[in-house]
């Protein structure tokens, strides 16, 4: 995949339109009807933010599911991807990416 860039500019291309047409939509959208989640809150707290996206559906937790959460949580605690991901890998740069997104990188206030 690293060798051919010709395969790596079609999937920043799909890369770009998806986050473009998912900021139409969501624009698109009554804020009462769609919930953003940032990935720095899910990290930060998971259980905490599944139970804040329950609670905004007015889906009960039972107890059955708290558990299945508490124990994939346990699970994932210390796991470390051996994977290292980098624009540079992908044959992009900080600016084509800010470029490209730049209505994303204002809409949700992303710093450059």
């Amino acid at each position: 995949l690293a060798n051919d860039p010709v395969l790596l500019r079609r999937l920043a291309k799909v890369g770009y339109d998806y986050y473009r047409v998912s900021l139409g939509l969501l624009r698109s959208m009554p804020n009462d009807r769609i919930r953003v989640v940032r990935y720095d809150e899910l990290v930060a707290n998971p259980k905490r933010t599944v139970q804040q996206l329950y609670s905004w559906l007015d889906v009960p937790i039972t107890p059955a599911f708290d558990k299945r959460l508490d124990d994939a949580l346990a699970a994932q605690r210390g796991y470390e991807s051996q994977h290292d991901y980098s624009l540079e890998g992908f044959g992009l740069s900080r600016d084509e990416v800010y470029e490209e997104l730049k209505d994303v990188f204002e809409h949700f206030d992303f710093s450059r």
